[in-house]
């Protein structure tokens, strides 16, 4: 799979618009169109329900879609890690307001305490509602969420 496909791919559901998509990209109408056939060759599916003037993700396309996010953001969470040439590591947790606000310091300490080559300033914290932590976890802007109640919109799985 092309990752330039993908991210026109994404461009195009999020404006339902092949010529929107080559707008905000700088690419013709049927070049989209073109990258979009390829996709849905490459995956053997129908990605779009196309319409008089509209598209409309399929049920393919809305998995697509969902995923695609997460593996743009973590491209280029990769790339901008290779420009820094940076080795160290970060590690990005987010937690609700509950644990943010009365768990969260004292885990991170225990935390420290267990793993001494990992230092504070490694640690970066999101405090939020479990919404917003959620959504966060899912578009893969944070490594862990500590949530309390309903885990928002998504079903997730613990192993």
């Amino acid at each position: 799979m092309n990752l330039e496909h993908l991210k026109t791919f994404i461009a195009a559901a999020k404006y339902e618009s092949f010529s929107q998509a080559g707008k905000m990209l700088n690419l013709s109408q049927p070049a989209v169109s073109h990258q979009i056939s390829q996709l849905e060759t490459y995956y053997n599916k129908q990605l779009f329900i196309r319409g008089n003037r509209k598209i409309k993700l399929s049920e393919a396309g809305k998995t697509l879609y969902e995923h695609g996010q997460q593996l743009i953001a973590l491209n280029e969470k990769l790339e901008n890690l290779l420009a820094e040439g940076d080795s160290s590591q970060s590690i990005k947790i987010g937690c609700s307001n509950t644990i943010g606000e009365c768990l969260i310091s004292k885990v991170v300490q225990d935390f420290i305490k267990l793993n001494p080559d990992i230092t504070s300033h490694q640690i970066q914290i999101t405090i939020g509602t479990s919404v917003h932590i959620t959504d966060l976890l899912y578009a893969s802007e944070i490594d862990l969420a500590l949530v309390e109640g309903q885990a928002g919109r998504y079903e997730l799985y613990f192993s």
